[in-house]
Formats: C-alpha cells, structure tokens, sequence
C-alpha cells in the first residue's frame, strides 16, 4: 500500500504548512507511557537566523524555533524521553530515547522521524520519514566527562524533491568541579535536500563551555566561546544554479537557569561577534544569533 497517497488529504495538506503545537502534544500523549519514575516536561520556544536559506544566501528574517519534551525514569537503570522539535534550516522531528545506565557508561539509542519536511508545495511528501538515533556516555575519575551522539533520518531512494533530511552529531568531553562544569565539543547540524535543485548545509562548532553554579543556590549561569562554520552548496551544479557558499564565525553564547520549587525557567543566548565569508558570496560581517526561553517542570 502507498501510504504517500493519504498526504494528498486536505488535513495533511495543512499540516504541512501549519506547524501546531496542539499536533505536537497529542501525539507526545500518545507515545509517553506511563512510567513509575518523576516525569520532567520541558517546553521552550526562540527565534533565529543562523544557517544559509534554500537559494544560499543569509536570511534577513527571524525563523522561529520549538521544543517540547517528556523524560521519565523507568527503573533504576532505564529512563526514556521524547522530544519534538521545530528549528531554522533543519526542520522539524519527533526524537524518542531509551537510556540504559550500565553504572561507569550510559548507553541510549532509539528512533528518529522527521515530521512534515517536506516542500510546501509537494503533496507526495511523506509525512514521517524514519531514522536512528544512539549515543553514550561516561564519567570516571569523579571529574571527567565523555559522550557522543548521533542521529539522522534515512535518506530513501525515492525521495521527493524538496524533502529535507536532518541530521546531527556530537563529541564532547568535560571536567566537572564543585562550581563549575567545563566541555570542550564539537557539534555539527546537517541538511540534505532531494532533487537536482537541492542542497547540502552544514553548521559546525567547535565549542568551549561553561556553567556555573553554587550548592543549594537556585540559579546557574552559562558561558560559551564558539567557533562555527557555515557550508552550503547544491547536489548537482551541473543543473543548479544555486552557489556554493562557506563561512566562518566566532560566537558568543551564555545562558541564566531560576530554580523555584518543581519549576525551572531557563533564558539560553548566542551572537556572532564577528563573520566572514570563506568562500562564494562576500559578507559584511552580519549578525547571526539564536534565541530561546522556556519552563522545565519536575512531578513525582
């Protein structure tokens, strides 16, 4: 059965062009289970514009970014999570994540699907497009942190054109003090877009991190130092007119977190300090920053 055919309904039409967080939270309801252990619901929303548009070149508007999220504890050793994200350039997913603590490393994995990613004017577009996500973690020597992860929606042999495929990789490591925790990563976000008119973009950082915090004090401060790399170029420039763009850019990120009872309010920031063009079109260094704020709420 071609299950394509659906999407060629009126509500699936609309779907793709509204993105409705009341979509988001029913289908949150419907893949949660329920679980023993505390719950946290974490839900942020922001503005950006960070990243290449589809003709390669820098936006000129704010795109608006979403995040709402479910974890709770299953055992000692299991916990599991959902997140269903909206962002600038990458579109939007349903991440689901089952974490098993093995003690000395900590182990997740589970499926990724990208939610209506397709080309606005595309009624062939799936509406879920299926993917994996996996990743570690560790701590040792009571002071040194490691983790990696991936994940990434798989890129089909039919795919529609202007279907974007996201993905996303993450290497880090750390040393935590009393007050302070100190990460050296690297982060890098992907994009594929099908067709001969499509393109790929990158976004690389290369990171320094930092956050504060005091025992029994409410709030935490955070303090980042990035460099960051922009690449976009198209699948085929043999039929695309579309340029092959790179640039470069030093960023400068913190973020404020208030604890009050089973609430936390969080405020996360970053701006470019300065960007240049690297290759393609030349840039008079703009301003390229992201935005966020939300609540995370703990229940027992």
């Amino acid at each position: 059965m071609d299950f394509r055919k659906f999407n060629r309904l009126p509500v699936f039409t609309g779907l793709r062009t509204v993105f409705s967080p009341v979509l988001l939270l029913a289908l949150a309801i419907i893949f949660i289970p329920a679980t023993a252990g505390a719950m946290e619901i974490s839900i942020s929303g922001g503005v950006g514009n960070t990243g290449y548009k589809s003709d390669g070149k820098l936006p000129e508007n704010l795109a608006p970014s979403f995040s709402l999220g479910f974890a709770s504890g299953i055992s000692d050793h299991i916990s599991a999570s959902l997140v269903i994200q909206q962002e600038p350039v990458f579109g939007r997913k349903i991440a689901a994540e089952c974490s098993y603590d093995a003690g000395l490393m900590k182990f997740t994995a589970g499926p990724v699907f990208g939610l209506l990613n397709g080309a606005e004017d595309s009624k062939d577009a799936p509406l879920l497009q299926p993917g994996v996500r996996l990743g570690f973690s560790t701590f040792f020597l009571n002071v040194i942190t490691l983790r990696a992860s991936s994940d990434f929606c798989l890129i089909t042999a039919d795919g529609v054109p202007g279907q974007i495929y996201p993905s996303k990789a993450e290497l880090a490591i750390g040393l935590v003090f009393p007050s302070i925790i100190c990460t050296a990563a690297i982060n890098q976000k992907a994009v594929s877009t099908s067709g001969d008119e499509g393109n790929k973009q990158t976004i690389t950082d290369y990171g320094f991190y930092t956050e504060i915090f005091g025992k029994n004090s409410p709030v935490r401060f955070k303090v980042n130092f990035i460099y960051r790399t922009l690449d976009f170029k198209a699948n085929n420039s043999a039929v695309s007119n579309l340029p092959e763009n790179s640039a470069g850019s030093i960023v400068v990120g913190g973020g404020l977190e208030l604890q009050t009872g089973n609430k936390a309010f969080f405020l996360n920031g970053q701006g470019s300090v300065y960007t240049f063009a690297d290759k393609g079109e030349d840039l008079n260094n703009p301003f390229l920053y992201d935005f966020s704020a939300g609540v995370r709420l703990t229940f027992n």
